[in-house]
This record gives structure tokens, sequence and C-alpha cells, in this order.
């Protein structure tokens, strides 16, 4: 749960810093990564499942987010926590 709560907030520090910085928020194009997500191994019910795709530090392995993908792929400063996009 801790760990849910700490990406989250990464997620919202990131995009209020666009906000400011850029005046900007919404990705042009959220379905091209929508596409990469559900061809992803951690892709299930629209979210990126942390339950799917378990953290591996010891093999350098990045587990899912938990986030909705539905609007995650929108915000033009998410990151995918696999390095997909």
């Amino acid at each position: 749960m801790k760990k849910n709560l700490q990406e989250l907030a990464k997620t919202v520090a990131q995009v209020a810093k666009t906000l400011v910085k850029e005046g900007k928020f919404l990705n042009k194009n959220p379905e091209v990564r929508m596409n990469i997500c559900m061809k992803c191994e951690c892709f299930h019910n629209r979210r990126c499942s942390r339950d799917l795709c378990k953290e591996d530090k010891a093999r350098g392995i990045k587990g899912g987010c938990g986030c909705y993908l539905d609007a995650k792929t929108k915000l033009e400063a998410a990151t995918c926590p696999k390095g997909k996009w």
C-alpha cells in the first residue's frame, strides 16, 4: 500500500511539474501508449497489474505500477514503469 501511494505521489508530482512549467498536461496520442500497454505482460483489466508483474530488484526487473491506464496514458508527464513509453 505504501509503495502504491508513493508511485501515485510521484505521478502527481510529474503532472504538476508539467502543468506549471509547460502549461500542458494531455498526451496527444494516448492510443499509441494504450496499444503498447495492451501487449504488455502487466496489462489486465485496463490496469498495469502489480500482481502479474512483480518487482525483482535483484534481477533488475521493474514491477507493474497498478495505475488505471485509461487515465495514465493520457497524461503527458506520466511514464511506464517498465520504460516502454
